[in-house]
């Protein structure tokens, strides 16, 4: 029976009952407010002027010019990257305004404001999932020491012992492969019926995702009886069923020592990588036989540092640091502050570029993720954190115009560890449109997921609540290599987003406790003198610093990012973000709007195939008729079963928290579009089921109650007319 593409394209979860609301204009209904309602409880509150953002129909000509002059409006700045003006405005004339065709939708100029939760103790390490930018070497051996197929000398085992496939015999004492007097001896005159062979195999998958080198050597001995008739190969294969030549060795008459050329074994890797010497001609006499000794393998591999990649933070500026050299480091920079200078004075956006690509220089154990890349500064926020919507918004106009001037591929990443609440549908909100209108061209865009996770589900900020983007949350891995010990990190804002109902964030990456750059006398060094990180091989000055945050976390997708386009730097945004995705280490340590996919796994992502010009993020909807919660079909949103639910997120992470769907409140309009409500302490902290899970909302160390206190303006009315309404993460 054919399924009709509507229904398809959905997946039935078995949930209880929620009420997801679609917020839509439906045909003969009044037209959709062209004020935010931010905008209007701004207004209402009696502010005689506003800093408002005009989205509109069309690029600003001369008529919408004259129409905001003529309502008293000053244009502060026009958007090329959105058809958009920020401009300052008389509350009275909001409406006259919103009345002009040319004008879609007025909202809030939001205010940038510094919400760094950072952590308090030290940490003297980054994540394993950062230890890039260096060489792993490994070695498979065999002396033949002992009389033993299954002999490892090196430092890495081989994958399995030697096999004799001639028949004549098994084991390494009898037949026509034997091992004595510390060689591995291959001999016809035993069973001339079954020349002698033997093969052993070695797994090297760990050397795809990088550039490397696999040689094979070994000493030889030819016997005395041994002449130009007798011959000996070496094959290899990469599945252990079809082998190719390597080398023949033909013997001279008398004995014959010497070591083996480098056999390269780069055609081969896999993981059934197998090596097999046999004879191929004659060595039939009782004297003549072929020998081996030292037999191994040199696996190097030198793993991507992001080279040829450049990343756009966007953030409070980069300042300098042994770590991040001026040049090729740091290729650029520009303010959008009114400052007149791109130093970053507040010390956050040094540490997020500090995990993007430091150097190492200081500390080869604390080098960013890609410490190959190239980073270009954009400052959007001042000495406090603080800026506005429209400063980011010029950002990302900036880095439009001027990609291609650094760099052989341009700017391939933009990096957001800032976000403010939403208040609006996607479509409406000037943010997500303009990092839709960069990601459209091309370029990565990675935001922090927000730190709001206190207030619980539908907490993702903007602009990560584009379905558009990669967003990323955070995960406490509590600075083991224990993954069991993983929990998402308390303050890891939670989907899916307000109003679209998107299913964010799309991943995790390692967020607390980050230790990276310090700006020495910035605004949080001198306001938390405890998160200073001395390590051992510093100088008496401590240079670096721990912060805590998606901020960190969109950081470390970033530098993962910059080395898959080392590794293809043709790569399409969509496809990179289906592949982080999909490759993500699947964790069972919280419900989906809060794990995303899974946690990132950047060989695993280098290594990932698949294709797709689509990976918007699916929307979560509700069926009325059975009260069962859905899930887009991924599969069918993108275009191929290879991005499937069932491998982009594992049952088990997926839906197995039905407590999750007894707070019905939460999704009714009411609760989604009332600040009153949405803010309140009473409404976030009554469900006692909600919060059950002591582990993961325990720690003191990260909610203290001086940071709960700092957050609680963000939550109150005042908010919302220009005071704190955009953070960092």
């Amino acid at each position: 029976m054919r399924v009709p593409v509507a229904i398809k394209r959905w997946s039935a979860v078995l949930l209880f009952g929620l009420a997801l609301p679609a917020i839509r204009v439906d045909a003969g209904q009044d037209p959709p407010e062209k004020i935010s309602p931010a905008l209007r409880r701004a207004a209402q509150a009696g502010a005689e002027r506003v800093d408002v953002i005009v989205m509109l129909e069309d690029r600003p000509g001369m008529i919408t010019r004259s129409s905001v002059e003529s309502h008293g409006g000053r244009i502060k700045r026009e958007f090329n990257a959105i058809p958009a003006m920020s401009v300052n405005i008389p509350s009275r004339a909001l409406d006259a305004l919103a009345n002009n065709p040319a004008v879609s939708f007025i909202t809030v100029d939001a205010p940038v404001s510094g919400m760094m939760d950072v952590a308090r103790k030290n940490a003297y390490s980054l994540s394993t999932t950062t230890d890039s930018g260096g060489s792993i070497r490994k070695n498979y051996r065999d002396d033949f020491e002992a009389v033993s197929f299954a002999n490892n000398n090196g430092d890495s085992p081989f994958a399995e012992s030697w096999v004799e496939t001639d028949g004549a015999g098994w084991g390494p004492t009898v037949g026509n492969v034997t091992i004595a007097g510390g060689m591995l001896t291959l001999d016809n005159s035993p069973t001339l019926a079954t020349p002698a062979a033997v093969m052993r195999r070695v797994d090297l998958s760990h050397l795809n995702g990088g550039f490397g080198s696999v040689t094979l050597t070994f000493h030889y001995k030819t016997s005395v009886g041994v002449d130009k008739n007798d011959a000996a190969v070496l094959e290899a294969s990469s599945n252990g069923v079809d082998f190719y030549l390597l080398h023949t060795f033909t013997g001279i008459a008398g004995t014959q020592n010497g070591y083996s050329p480098a056999f390269n074994l780069a055609p081969y890797v896999s993981s059934q990588t197998t090596i097999r010497l046999r004879i191929s001609k004659n060595y039939t006499a009782a004297d003549e036989s072929f020998s081996v000794d030292n037999f191994k393998i040199e696996a190097v591999k030198t793993l991507p540092t992001g080279e040829g990649a450049v990343v756009a933070v966007l953030d409070s500026g980069i300042d300098a640091h042994p770590d991040l050299p001026e040049y090729p480091a740091i290729a650029g920079s520009v303010d959008m502050t009114g400052s007149g200078s791109a130093v970053d004075a507040y010390g956050h956006g040094t540490h997020v570029a500090g995990i993007i690509a430091g150097r190492g220089t200081v500390a080869s154990s604390h080098r960013g993720i890609a410490p190959g890349a190239s980073i270009v500064s954009v400052k959007v926020l001042d000495a406090n954190g603080r800026g506005y919507t429209s400063d980011v918004i010029a950002g990302l106009d900036w880095v439009l115009a001027n990609r291609y001037m650094y760099g052989n591929y341009g700017i391939n990443i933009v990096n957001l560890s800032l976000g403010h609440p939403v208040t609006e549908l996607a479509a409406l909100d000037p943010l997500v449109q303009a990092v839709e209108a960069v990601w459209n061209q091309g370029i990565v865009v990675v935001c922090s997921a927000g730190n709001d996770g206190a207030a619980g589900f539908g907490s993702v900020t903007s602009p990560g609540n584009s379905r558009r983007v990669i967003t990323v949350g955070a995960l406490t891995d509590w600075n083991t290599d224990d993954t069991l010990d993983d929990t998402i990190s308390t303050y890891s804002s939670r989907g899916p987003t307000l109003g679209n109902h998107f299913a964010k964030p799309d991943l995790l990456a390692p967020g607390n406790r980050i230790v990276s750059l310090r700006v020495a006398g910035s605004t949080l060094d001198v306001a938390h003198p405890e998160r200073r990180v001395y390590l051992p091989n510093e100088s008496s000055v401590e240079r670096h610093f721990e912060m805590s945050g998606t901020s960190m976390s969109a950081a470390l997708v970033s530098g993962a990012a910059a080395l898959m386009f080392q590794m293809d730097p043709y790569i399409c945004p969509e496809l990179l973000k289906a592949r982080l995705m999909r490759s993500s280490r699947k964790v069972d340590v919280g419900h989906p709007f809060g794990t995303g996919a899974g946690v990132l796994d950047i060989e695993a992502a280098i290594l990932g195939g698949g294709y797709t010009a689509n990976a918007s993020s699916p929307i979560v909807y509700r069926n009325t008729e059975t009260g069962m919660l859905g899930v887009e079909n991924t599969a069918v949103l993108w275009s191929d079963s290879y991005w499937s639910q069932a491998v982009l997120w594992s049952d088990a992470v997926l839906w197995s928290d039905a407590v999750l769907w007894s707070d019905a409140i939460l999704w009714s309009d009411a609760v989604l579009w009332s600040d009153a409500i949405l803010w309140s302490d009473a409404v976030l902290w009554s469900d006692a089921v909600l919060w059950s899970d002591a582990v993961l909302w325990s720690d003191a160390i990260l909610w203290s109650d001086t940071v709960i206190g700092f957050d609680d303006p963000l939550r109150s009315d005042a908010a919302v007319d220009g005071n704190t309404a955009l953070w960092t993460d």
